[in-house]
């Protein structure tokens, strides 16, 4: 079951899905918590990039986790407060004089060379971002209308309120060289270890935390 808001973007998939002759996938045009009153109950969800965007994440969150079947899994992506404290920096000061809902793709370009100029000699963090150089990845890397950041202390907490586990990060280059300095393989598992983990590598998770 695959849902989406854009209407062009499920029509992509349904053409990608025919190409591949797939034909056990469902498209639905709709917001994912409004689908979240329809009753039915899945094995996985995947919320990947999304509840960052919504307005009261934890709640729609809770919502997802109504849908699972027990034991069920959820694979989530969400923006981190540390990682990210370049673009909230830059969106902070955008956001005083402009509407990001209304910007133009010029516009976007026109943003972009104000910020290259004046933070060429700043090493901020989406400079090597491929996003920072897409008027698509841009609006979302910077100029999205909602966006929420979470650290990993406040995550433990809405998890543990959620009674929902977490079951590690899925990148295996970041577990990697979170074991590399000192961590140990029971701490993969313990989001406080991950936030001073955090603390010391602040660009870790500048993608987004994905677990």
């Amino acid at each position: 079951t695959a849902i989406d808001l854009s209407l062009s973007s499920l029509a992509y998939a349904q053409h990608k899905t025919n190409e591949y002759k797939i034909e056990n996938i469902k498209y639905f045009h709709s917001d994912l918590i409004d689908y979240s009153k329809s009753g039915k109950r899945f094995d996985i969800i995947e919320a990947m990039g999304v509840l960052h965007h919504t307005e009261g994440p934890i709640k729609n969150l809770k919502k997802l986790s109504n849908l699972l079947v027990k034991n069920g899994l959820i694979r989530l992506g969400l923006y981190s407060t540390i990682a990210r404290r370049d673009i909230s920096n830059i969106r902070k000061n955008f956001a005083k004089n402009i509407s990001f809902e209304k910007l133009t793709n010029n516009q976007i370009r026109s943003l972009r060379h104000k910020i290259i100029a004046e933070h060429k000699n700043d090493n901020l963090s989406f400079f090597s971002s491929t996003d920072f150089y897409s008027i698509s990845g841009l609006k979302d890397l910077i100029f999205h209308n909602h966006e929420n950041t979470f650290n990993l202390t406040q995550i433990d907490h809405f998890l543990q309120a959620l009674n929902l586990e977490f079951c590690g990060f899925e990148s295996k280059k970041i577990v990697s060289l979170f074991k590399s300095k000192g961590f140990s393989e029971d701490d993969t598992l313990d989001l406080k270890r991950w936030h001073e983990f955090e603390e010391k590598f602040p660009n870790s998770f500048f993608g987004m935390y994905q677990f």
